[in-house]
């Protein structure tokens, strides 16, 4: 947690250290605040862990995986420093599972916006979730979105060019129509205050 919270801005976000810090301490809860030894993590012990999380600690599937997918990564890197010999994971299966997701219809794309707001704070929330919704930028995407990620393609069109934070993939979105009205309104300085 050290190590990566010395990295933050750099190849980790603060989420990702906060999220490292919510499994050890749920590890520490399951332990009752005893330290494991290395040499004492096993099969039976991730087992447990993974039961606890969801049993006492009320997780979903994939929330407890989560967990447990921080608590491989340090095993990898305990084996990679040759303070393990082996990786007690070997034959534990926790994979995150897709669940089905929802999609906003037409129909309640266009009831939101036309939805009249008399709290300036609600107008820009909606205006930056549908700019979301016409983008498919994420909220970290968004909020670090500036004057030079807009660009002129080739095609002579106006589009939002940037690399996503998460996976560090080159985006090229179209500015619709619905995006450049919420751009103009907001003279491309977006009002994104938190998630």
């Amino acid at each position: 947690i050290e190590n990566i919270s010395n990295l933050v801005g750099i190849d980790y976000t603060p989420t990702t250290v906060k999220r490292y810090k919510s499994s050890l301490n749920s590890l520490k809860r399951y332990r009752n605040q005893i330290d494991i030894k290395l040499c004492d993590l096993d099969y039976n012990l991730i087992v447990g862990y993974h039961s606890y999380l969801k049993s006492k600690e009320n997780l979903k599937h994939n929330s407890a995986a989560k967990n447990i997918k921080n608590l491989n990564a340090v095993i990898h890197t305990a084996i990679k420093n040759n303070w393990l010999s082996s990786n007690p994971f070997r034959d534990f299966n926790c994979n995150y599972i897709n669940p089905p997701r929802c999609y906003l219809t037409d129909d309640e794309i266009n009831s939101l916006i036309d939805k009249q707001f008399t709290m300036d704070r609600l107008v820009k929330v909606r205006d930056i979730f549908v700019f979301q919704i016409y983008t498919g930028l994420s909220f970290v995407d968004l909020y670090s979105l500036n004057e030079s990620n807009f660009k002129t393609g080739v095609d002579g069109k106006e589009w939002i060019i940037l690399y996503r934070k998460k996976t560090h993939v080159r985006s090229a979105i179209p500015i619709l129509p619905r995006t450049k009205e919420i751009l103009l309104k907001y003279n491309y300085h977006l009002p994104v205050y938190c998630n």
